[in-house]
């Protein structure tokens, strides 16, 4: 591939304010930025390139894999289905099943999960199928011409892997029952993080946000959190809120910050995230003269409604997702204790993984080397910044990490629960990514079930969070030392996820 072309530089009008050039400097950095950027992908791509047309020589290959220290799974190798949505649409099961019976609903499923058009994927599966069958002409004129249809099928949620839907639903309306499908449909987890939290705490709040409650619809715990924000701003009355309420709250202003929060997410940090998701995008159209001013006023202001903003959803967010609130504080208690005795957080997790937290300081130090530059035949003097290991342990990573990691931790020992159930149900192949679990179209019903199954048995006679408090009471100077209690069980009916539609879809 050759380099790609530049793009128009930023380049300034006959008049101009001194804010526009604030933003065009800002532009130009970026551009630079962007076009190194553009150099290194084209050089990415080119190798990906060589690296499909080597395998289309052969009739099947394996994806090496490794552990991470909580368990979770990743392919070793460069080209592997966990990265962007034109390398996972690449890839297809070596074992096709014929498309008979259900396996034709799962495909039509997955074309309307990748796709995404107006919210579909958060709708019920029979309305996912009839939304693909009432858009058969679009999808198939996709398959036909992705040249002419370029305008439509760039705009679904996941573009490429859109395509590759379309291309196999095109052999199935010319093949029928009779096609042999490869392509791998993916049942994707609803806030799993969450989702484990509810399940370790029996929340049945929670659960009923995530999906995990057997109901007639699907849940969307992000539109749950923009609604509630919406109360309390209505609630609230001061000048910040109702500006809030006139400029809107949509699922997209609150998704971030929802979605960061069982990570260890603070207040601060949720502000940070909604100047750079909305008030610098608003302050660039400003600059550019695309809106005539920022619906926040100046920096100071806008920082001002970000923190405000920041405030609100963090209290309904810990309000909303009490499961998360209060397994985060046990979690981090223990953390910070072990830590202040130099000591690292060990646990096993549901599959046995011995999982290790070890978060240590690191000290910086300037030190010069030299180097010859061959061309210029010259031996050359820089400096660089060489970080060592103290060895002493970082209480505040520690405490801001284990609730990750340990999450982290159950989705993968979920996922290889779900695999060890699969493989003795004949289930060989499968498309796993931490919490979106796929296999081909005929077995897809199998696994529909191992997925549901294998989360009733971590949880239904296990305490997660009661064999954390014993590894590390035992790992602790003072064994008795006054922590955090294992927070209280809700009213959430663990045996009932079997009958829950929407929790993996």
């Amino acid at each position: 591939l050759a380099p790609p072309e530049k793009t128009p530089f930023p380049d300034n009008p006959a008049d101009y304010s001194e804010e526009y050039l604030l933003q065009i400097k800002k532009d130009r950095k970026k551009w630079h930025e962007d076009r190194r950027e553009a150099v290194t992908n084209a050089a990415v791509l080119d190798e990906d390139l060589r690296t499909m047309e080597g395998l289309r020589g052969v009739d099947e290959f394996w994806l090496g894999w490794s552990f991470d220290f909580r368990g979770r799974m990743y392919p070793i190798g460069n080209y592997n289905y966990h990265r962007a949505d034109h390398i996972k649409a690449s890839f297809m099961l070596a074992n096709g099943k014929p498309l008979d019976g259900p396996a034709q609903g799962w495909l039509m499923i997955q074309i309307a999960n990748v796709g995404d058009f107006d919210g579909i994927s958060k709708k019920s599966l029979d309305d996912r199928i009839d939304w693909t069958l009432q858009n058969e002409e679009m999808i198939l004129a996709c398959a036909d011409d992705y040249q002419a249809t370029f305008d439509v099928w760039t705009k679904a949620d996941k573009p490429m892997q859109f395509l590759a839907a379309c291309f196999e639903y095109r052999k199935f309306v010319d093949q029928g029952e009779d096609y042999v499908c490869h392509l791998p449909i993916s049942l994707d987890g609803t806030n799993s993080g969450t989702q484990h939290y509810a399940l370790a705490l029996r929340n049945y709040e929670d659960g009923l946000r995530t999906n995990l409650v057997p109901s007639d619809h699907c849940f969307d715990v992000y539109q749950i959190v923009a609604d509630e924000v919406q109360k309390a701003l209505e609630l609230d009355g001061s000048p910040e809120a109702q500006h809030w309420l006139s400029y809107g709250i949509t699922r997209k202003t609150v998704k971030r910050n929802t979605m960061c929060y069982g990570y260890s997410s603070v207040q601060r940090g949720m502000g940070d995230q909604i100047i750079e998701d909305l008030m610098s995008p608003l302050q660039r159209q400003v600059a550019y003269k695309q809106i005539e001013e920022h619906p926040f006023g100046d920096k100071a202001d806008q920082g001002r409604y970000s923190r405000f903003l920041a405030s609100v959803n963090y209290q309904v967010i810990s309000q909303t997702l009490s499961s998360v609130a209060a397994g985060m504080k046990f979690l981090q208690s223990y953390a910070d204790a072990l830590a202040r005795e130099q000591k690292s957080v060990r646990w096993t997790s549901t599959s046995g993984f011995p999982c290790v937290q070890r978060y240590t300081k690191s000290k910086a130090q300037r030190v010069r080397i030299f180097l010859y530059d061959r061309e210029a035949k010259l031996r050359k003097q820089t400096r660089v910044n060489l970080q060592t290991d103290t060895n002493v342990y970082d209480t505040r990573k520690a405490r801001s990490g284990v609730s990750a990691n340990f999450v982290h931790s159950l989705d993968a020992g979920h996922m290889s629960l779900s695999i060890q159930m699969g493989l003795n149900q004949g289930i060989s192949d499968y498309f796993l990514i931490h919490d979106s679990f796929g296999t081909n179209c005929s077995d897809t019903w199998a696994f529909y079930h191992c997925i549901r199954e294998s989360l009733v048995d971590i949880y239904d006679d296990t305490c997660v969070f009661s064999r954390f408090e014993k590894e590390c009471r035992n790992r602790l100077a003072d064994p008795d030392m006054d922590l955090e209690s294992v927070p209280e069980f809700g009213s959430l009916d663990i045996s009932q996820v079997v009958n829950s539609e929407y929790c993996f879809s």
